[in-house]
C-alpha cells in the first residue's frame, strides 16, 4: 500500500483561508459583534444572538429601517464657472499664464470699490464687475466682439460716410465749375447722408465685458463737435440754393455769406470727426485705418477747399490750353491737380473705404463667431450636464449583508479499507500519532483534530502497515 505522504496530511489539515466574498452595493465591513442592517438587535443595548455577548458602546451596528431602498444623499454644488463667449482660448491661457496686479489706486467703474492689490484679470468684489487692464480701449478684438447691433450700424454709417463724400466732393466741382444751382440740391442730399452717417458713427462704443472706463463719457466733446459741425453742410447748400434764386428778396449777398460762413464749420468739423475715427480705429486694433484718419486730421479742413477750387480751376484751364495748343501748362496743371486735387481726395476717400471694409468684415465675423461659441456653449452644456448627478432622486442599492469571517471546515475523504490490526480501538474511534483507524460499516473519518503522523529518525512517513 502506498505510504501517506507528510506533505500530503499537512495540505489536507492546514488549508489556507478562503478569500473573502467581494463587496456588494451598500456593503460595510464589520467586526465580531456587528449585526446585520435592518436587524431588531441592531440596537445599543442588546445582545448579539449569535455569541450571548451584549453590544459595546462604539460597535458598527447600524439601524437601517429600509435597506431596500436607500435615498442617495445629494451631490453637492459644485462652482461650474460661467461659459463666456467673449474670452477667446488665446485670452484664456495668456490671463492663467501672466498673473497681474492692480498696483496704484484704482477706483471701480461700477461701484467705486478701490481696486488696488486685486488680480488684474479678477472681479470686483462688491459689485462684479470684471478689472482687466486699465488700457480696455486697445485690447484685442474689441471690434469683432462689440454687440452685433453697433456694428450693424457702424456697417449702416460706413455706407453713408463713403457716398456722402463722394457726392459731396462731385456736385461742389460740377456746382464750382458749371455755376448752375441745380448741383446744390445732390450737395444738400450728400451733406444730409454726411451728418447722419456721422451721427450713428459717434455714438458711444459698447461697454465690453473687461470695460474700465464709461464709454458714454469717453470722447465726448469731439463726438459733440463732430455731430454740430456736419450738420452745416445742409444749410450751407440751402443758402447758396437761395443765393441763386431768381425770386430772392432784397439783398441776395448776405445767403452768400451766410453759405461761405457755414462751409468754414463744416469744412473745420472734419478734424474733431477725424480724430474720432482715429480714436476708434486704435480700439479695433487697426493701424491702416488709425493712419488714414491720422492723415485726414490735416488734409480734409485745409486741403479739401483747394482741392475744389483746384479741381474747377483745372478743367477750365485744360479747355483754354487744349484751344491754345501750350502744350507745356498742360504738365503744370497735372502736377497742381495732383497735388490739391487727388492727393487729398485720395486720402479722405481711402480712409473710407476702408472703413466701410472693416465694418462689413467685423459683422461678418462677429456672426461667424457667434455660431463658434454656440457650439462650444452647446457643447459645454452637454458636457456639465453629464457630469452632474441628478438630485433629490432614489437610487436603487443593493440590501446591505454583512461580511463573514472565514470559517475552518472539516476534510473528510472515504475511510481506509477493513484491516486486522491488533489491539486496535473500535472502528472510528481516531487514536495519537496520526494513527487511522477504519471499518467497512464506518462513515468518513473527520481529521480535523488529528494530530500529524509520526515521522521516524531517517525522515520518512510511516506506513500503514506498520500500526
Amino acid at each position: 500500500m502506498n505510504p501517506v505522504d507528510r506533505r500530503t496530511l499537512r495540505s489536507y489539515t492546514r488549508l489556507p483561508p478562503p478569500a473573502p466574498p467581494p463587496p456588494t452595493a451598500g456593503a460595510f465591513q464589520a467586526d465580531e459583534d456587528a449585526i446585520p442592517l435592518g436587524s431588531p438587535e441592531n440596537v445599543q443595548g442588546s445582545t448579539n444572538p449569535k455569541t450571548g455577548a451584549p453590544i459595546a458602546a462604539g460597535r458598527r451596528g447600524i439601524v437601517a429601517p429600509e435597506p431596500a431602498m436607500l435615498r442617495a444623499d445629494p451631490a453637492p454644488e459644485r462652482d461650474v464657472p460661467e461659459f463666456d463667449p467673449q474670452l477667446r482660448p488665446s485670452e484664456r491661457i495668456q490671463e492663467a499664464s501672466v498673473t497681474l496686479y492692480v498696483n496704484e489706486d484704482r477706483a471701480c467703474i461700477g461701484c467705486g470699490y478701490n481696486l488696488k492689490g486685486l488680480k488684474v484679470s479678477g472681479k470686483c468684489p462688491e459689485c462684479g464687475r470684471a478689472i482687466r487692464k486699465a488700457k480696455v480701449s486697445y485690447s484685442a478684438q474689441q471690434l469683432v466682439r462689440a454687440p452685433l447691433g453697433y456694428l450693424t450700424r457702424l456697417r449702416f454709417a460706413s455706407t453713408l460716410l463713403l457716398w456722402g463724400f463722394i457726392g459731396l466732393v462731385a456736385s461742389l466741382i460740377m456746382y464750382d465749375n458749371l455755376g448752375e444751382a441745380k448741383w446744390l440740391f445732390a450737395t444738400c442730399a450728400a451733406g444730409f447722408m454726411q451728418w447722419l452717417g456721422v451721427v450713428i458713427a459717434t455714438v458711444p462704443r459698447p461697454l465690453m465685458p473687461g470695460a474700465t472706463v464709461n464709454p458714454v463719457k469717453e470722447m465726448a466733446l469731439v463726438r459733440l463737435a463732430a455731430r454740430v459741425t456736419q450738420a452745416c453742410w445742409v444749410p450751407a447748400a440751402g443758402a447758396l440754393i437761395a443765393y441763386h434764386s431768381p425770386g430772392a428778396a432784397g439783398n441776395t449777398t448776405a445767403f452768400l455769406w451766410i453759405a461761405q460762413g457755414l462751409g468754414i464749420i463744416a469744412l473745420l468739423g472734419l478734424v474733431p470727426f477725424a480724430i474720432y475715427m482715429k480714436w476708434l480705429a486704435d480700439w479695433g486694433e487697426d493701424s491702416p485705418q488709425s493712419s488714414a484718419w491720422q492723415m485726414c486730421c490735416w488734409s480734409e479742413p485745409f486741403m479739401f477747399p483747394f482741392s475744389i477750387a483746384t479741381a474747377s480751376w483745372a478743367i477750365r484751364a485744360t479747355n483754354l490750353l487744349v484751344e491754345s495748343l501750350f502744350a507745356p501748362f498742360l504738365l503744370l496743371v497735372g502736377l497742381a491737380a495732383f497735388t490739391f486735387v487727388i492727393l487729398p481726395l485720395w486720402l479722405s476717400l481711402k480712409a473710407r473705404i476702408g472703413l466701410y471694409q472693416v465694418a462689413h468684415w467685423a459683422v461678418k465675423n462677429h456672426v461667424i463667431a457667434e455660431e463658434k461659441d454656440e457650439r462650444l456653449r452647446e457643447r459645454y452644456m452637454k458636457v456639465s450636464t453629464e457630469a452632474a448627478i441628478p438630485r433629490d432622486d432614489y437610487i436603487p442599492v443593493a440590501t446591505p449583508t454583512r461580511a463573514k469571517r472565514p470559517e475552518g471546515k472539516a476534510l473528510k475523504y472515504p475511510a481506509l479499507p477493513p484491516r486486522d490490526i491488533p489491539n486496535a480501538p473500535p472502528p472510528g474511534v481516531p487514536v495519537s500519532r496520526g494513527h487511522v483507524v477504519g471499518g467497512a460499516s464506518q462513515g468518513p473519518i473527520d481529521i480535523s483534530r488529528r494530530e500529524p503522523p509520526a515521522i521516524d529518525d531517517d525522515d520518512k512517513p510511516l506506513s500503514m502497515e506498520g500500526i
